[in-house]
Parts: C-alpha cells; structure tokens; sequence
C-alpha cells in the first residue's frame, strides 16, 4: 500500500464518515471527482464512480437502495450506531464518551446529532489526523497514541457491524466501503507512521 501522509489518511477517514452517514447523490459524484481524495483512495485500491459514467444515474438509483436497506430500514437494517449496536438503545454512555474525545479538538463540530455513528466517529479521527499532522514532529509520537486510543476505544467495535454490512451489501459499493473502512481501522490499531 502506498504510503499516506496524516492529513491524507483524515481525509480518507472523513470521506468514509460521510458515505456512513448519507448516500452517495450525484452533486456528491461531482464533487468527488474534483478532489485529490481519489489520489488517497487508490492507496486502499479503490475508484469511485465517476461523473462521466454513462450509466451514473442508474447506477446511483442502486446505491442509494442499497443504503438504505442497509442502514435505514425499514427492518433489517445494520446499526451504524455505536450504542444501538453495542446496548440496543440511542444515546448511551458510548455518546458522553465521544463528546470528551470532542473536547480534546477545539472548535469541532459533528456532521450528525447521533455522536456514536460510526460516521462521526471516522469523521473526528480524520480531523485529529489532519491536526497532528500540523503539529511539530515533537508532538507527533502523542498524537500517535491519542489516535490509537481513540480508534481502541471508539471505532473498533464496528469491525462486526462492517463484517455484516459486507455480507448484506447488494452493491460492490457498499462492499467495498465495508472494506476499506476495516482496512482503515486495522491501520490505526497499531501506531500510524509518516
């Protein structure tokens, strides 16, 4: 795997965050598209669809079914949710748990009112990388460890939801977002380098 500075492993944190937390639209395509966040994604031997894909439109159709079957319900869906999957209830301890770990960031401010989906959660560890990789390198061995504390206590336990969602995904999509994001997740349970 190619090598990835601290900023690009948060942007990869970030954009994964967000496919957890909202399906992927066209304007989201587009986007895409005009980032180097592609450049980041292919260390983890992953394309996004392309806004010049012929058949997008069909294609996103697809994906956006699939999430929601997938995330949303209306039965049988998969938990983003850290306390849901964990306690089987919205807004347990896991959120105060986020909230001091929010704390440690200043000015931080979640994309989802549910604090312990694992959007968020992927969403603030890529912000602390994108802050330790502005500190000086004196700093960086604590960053270091508060991220591997912070992927121990707050990220791992959604390695068996993305082991089910993997099996449930209709799309290679999902599949693989399921993938990368456990392959993130491996990354950071040892100490980051670069």
């Amino acid at each position: 795997m190619k090598t990835l500075t601290r900023s690009e492993l948060g942007a990869v944190a970030i954009l994964l965050g967000e496919f957890w937390l909202r399906e992927l639209t066209l304007a989201r395509v587009q986007q895409l598209c005009a980032t180097e966040i592609t450049d980041a994604l292919s260390a983890f031997e992953w394309s996004l669809p392309q806004a010049t894909d012929d058949d997008l439109q069909e294609h996103l159709e697809r994906l956006q079914i699939d999430y929601c079957q997938l995330l949303i319900g209306p039965k049988g869906h998969i938990s983003p949710v850290e306390s849901v999957w964990a306690a089987d209830q919205f807004q347990s301890k896991s959120v105060d748990q986020m909230k001091s770990f929010f704390d440690l960031l200043p000015g931080y401010q979640p994309p989802d009112r549910f604090h312990d989906h694992i959007g968020v959660q992927l969403d603030f560890a890529g912000h602390l990388l994108i802050a330790a990789d502005q500190h000086a390198s004196a700093e960086t061995e604590q960053a270091d460890d508060l991220l591997e504390t912070y992927v121990q206590q707050r990220i791992v336990w959604a390695k068996p939801m993305l082991a089910k969602v993997h099996r449930q995904a209709q799309t290679s999509f999902y599949r693989r977002l399921s993938t990368v994001t456990q392959q993130w997740i491996s990354f950071f349970e040892s100490k980051p380098s670069s």
